[in-house]
């Protein structure tokens, strides 16, 4: 006979409310690589947050990104899916896309508040696009500066209630070029070139398709003086995630990542501060790491080849979300084979030898790049460490053929298509546009 006591018992297990779910606070770093980054080659002085970060997590040493442009990467870092998949393959505003099945909808499923937090006008209409419940974007056509976007989201954190599960994009923007730290540490570049150069990339416009040729610098000094700048952006930024850790910690267990959208060819390659057209590892090789305040701290790398597709199958898993994304694979449920084909294209952009796009493909240690407007080609194999150019088509072999068939068959990426566009544009787009400009986006 049941007694009333374990009818009552039987009946409050019954009606518990399931386990509320850890946080998740995804933190995109625009434009920057994985060696500028401690953990993955970065100098753990400059950026002691990032280094206590890193080491508490799993670290993705072969990491790539889908593009080397900042809405393509990110709507792929939160739906899963490649740029050809979710349709936003360049800095345009898309009206006519609808964005497949995202991370964000996901959550909101599951009763999270969810706010993204964007430094920069070429992602003002991604937030909506996915379905953030709180949209915080810069107030100007500039870019914004870590430390007012971190204002602003811990003022947003301060007012969430304890119960309520959160989702936080927080995205930073310092790291891309023209380069302006608050503070600059120098450590390659010679006094007598540092004036200079600064003046230069503050005077000087973005130079992202033209020569490297700067008059006032000597080039020798070019690249050590450039450098310096640009990690101590990411210095600046790692100064305000000393702010945003604490924060995040006083509203229970959570989940975090931490990637750069794609990196930066920083006077490399006969440019400088190049990526969003070039598929070379500068602009394609980006940090990842991954942990959760659940999760025991895992110091080692793992080396398996990954993409900026799994964050969002990976931090589904790990939160107990439903499966999103049909091109990642969470990367706690078991290493990506070797063999994985990892997708990368690079969309023009309307400024002189930068409009043709360019599509290409990575499987183990082959590279192949296409151009789709000319039908030329490229192909690289990694041999003792080393990316060694494949000049011949014979010298791919089999499987190199197979590889490049398969990136000519994907639908190309657009061409040039970065300008001002023609026609009645909205407010926002047109605002948009106008930071692409200034940004050297488009002429």
């Amino acid at each position: 006979m049941t007694t009333p006591i374990a009818v009552v018992l039987a009946a409050a297990i019954t009606a518990a409310p399931p386990p509320r779910p850890p946080n998740i606070l995804i933190i995109s770093l625009d434009t920057v690589r994985a060696d500028v980054v401690p953990g993955f080659g970065g100098d753990a002085a400059l950026s002691p947050t990032l280094t206590a970060w890193v080491r508490e997590s799993t670290r993705f040493a072969d990491a790539l990104t889908v593009a080397p442009l900042t809405v393509p990467a990110h709507a792929s870092l939160l739906t899963g899916r490649y740029p050809a998949q979710h349709g936003l393959r360049d800095h345009r505003a898309h009206p006519e896309v609808t964005v497949p099945d995202s991370l964000v909808a996901k959550a909101k499923a599951r009763g999270f508040a969810t706010a993204a937090f964007i430094s920069a006008a070429p992602l003002n209409g991604l937030g909506k696009k996915l379905g953030f419940d709180h949209v915080d974007l810069p107030g100007v056509v500039e870019p914004r500066a870590a430390l007012e976007t971190t204002d602003h989201a811990l003022a947003w954190l301060a007012a969430q209630p304890d119960r309520t599960p959160l989702l936080a994009w927080v995205h930073y923007f310092d790291a891309h070029y023209p380069y302006d730290p608050p503070q600059v540490t120098w450590r390659r570049c010679p006094m007598a070139a540092r004036d200079a150069a600064i003046d230069l990339v503050r005077h000087g416009g973005v130079l992202d398709c033209q020569e490297l040729r700067p008059k006032t610098v000597p080039q020798a000094w070019w690249r050590p003086c450039l450098w310096d700048l640009y990690e101590s952006e990411v210095a600046a930024i790692d100064r305000q995630l000393a702010r945003l850790r604490p924060a995040m910690g006083r509203h229970g267990p959570y989940i975090w990542v931490i990637i750069g959208d794609h990196g930066d060819c920083i006077a490399e390659e006969g440019m400088h501060a190049r990526h969003a057209t070039s598929l070379a590892e500068c602009a394609l090789r980006i940090p990842l790491a991954i942990g959760s305040t659940l999760r025991p701290p895992v110091a080692a790398a793992r080396r398996d080849p990954v993409s900026t597709i799994d964050v969002a199958a990976t931090v589904a898993g790990l939160a107990g979300l439903a499966p999103t994304g049909t091109d990642g694979v969470d990367l706690f449920a078991g290493e990506a084979p070797a063999s994985r084909t990892r997708y990368v294209e690079g969309a023009g952009i309307n400024m002189p030898g930068c409009q043709e796009p360019v599509a290409g493909a990575w499987r183990g240690d082959t590279k192949v790049v296409f151009y789709p407007t000319t039908g030329e080609w490229s192909a690289w194999r990694r041999q003792r460490g080393v990316l060694r150019e494949i000049t011949r088509f014979g010298d791919l072999g089999v499987e190199g053929e197979r590889l490049w068939l398969d990136v000519v068959r994907r639908p190309p990426p657009p061409t040039g298509v970065l300008g001002l566009p023609g026609g009645a544009v909205s407010a926002e787009e047109q605002r948009t546009q106008e930071a692409l400009h200034a940004l050297g986006y488009a002429q």
